[in-house]
């Protein structure tokens, strides 16, 4: 009976990522997709539909409903990581000039806090792993193996082509042992863009400051970044 209900319930997280994914599929194309009888899908798909996660936008199909935004609206709020990220942004570039993100890796895609050039916050991207600092430094503390998987998957999948996974890596290796940080110059389209980890409580974040005016030394992005660390800190965790 436990195993019917945890299987019930696995079955319908897919569902509902299938439909985030692709916007709208019918019961048919779900069922397909993760390998159920069509009735059982349709089953699901009644009761998100009466939680109002997911609606029919047509006759045929189902599509995610506003009760999915206003579950991560007030989940949000469990995150305490974003407004303070948010207010540490705007600090930053009204002092310095510079643009800062707070991110994650979450299911090997980048998964933003807060990024200041896009004005949002709390939202994943397609952002190609391989061109984010903060993506290549969370690749990297992965492990080797994992970490050239990531990127060349990220590389093979972007439309930003002419890195090598490789020498990517060996980047990121190379400043971590010199610098205790990644310091990228003349990187992308930035003249500067340096990451540091930081750990949240459910595990690695990273945090990026970058310019596509000025360049700064590794010791200024040092400061800036170890600086610009401590106002993440949780006050609740300093004693």
């Amino acid at each position: 009976m436990q195993k019917t209900g945890v299987q019930t319930f696995d079955r319908g997280l897919e569902i509902l990522r299938l439909l985030a994914l692709n916007r709208r599929m019918t019961a048919s194309k779900l069922a397909k997709e993760i390998g159920i009888h069509q009735t059982s899908a349709s089953r699901m798909l009644q009761s998100l539909q009466k939680a109002k996660l997911v609606y029919k936008p047509d006759f045929h199909s189902f599509a995610p409903d506003i009760g999915i935004f206003a579950l991560g609206s007030i989940a949000m709020r469990s995150f305490p990581i974003v407004d303070r990220a948010i207010d540490t942004c705007v600090k930053l570039k009204m002092e310095t000039g510079l643009e800062m993100a707070v991110g994650t890796l979450f299911e090997e895609k980048m998964f933003y806090f807060t990024a200041s050039e896009t004005k949002m916050t709390f939202y994943d991207s397609d952002f190609p792993v391989h061109i984010s600092s903060i993506g290549l430094l969370l690749a990297h503390s992965m492990g080797k193996r994992t970490a050239l998987r990531i990127i060349r998957a990220s590389i093979k999948h972007s439309k930003y082509p002419g890195y090598e996974a490789n020498h990517l890596y060996d980047m990121v290796d190379e400043s971590l042992a010199n610098h205790g940080f990644l310091y990228l110059r003349d990187f992308f389209d930035n003249k500067i863009n340096c990451a540091i980890k930081f750990q949240l409580e459910r595990g690695e974040a990273g945090l990026a400051i970058f310019s596509k005016q000025n360049y700064l030394s590794v010791e200024e992005s040092g400061k800036i970044l170890r600086n610009t660390l401590g106002k993440l800190a949780d006050p609740a965790s300093i004693s």
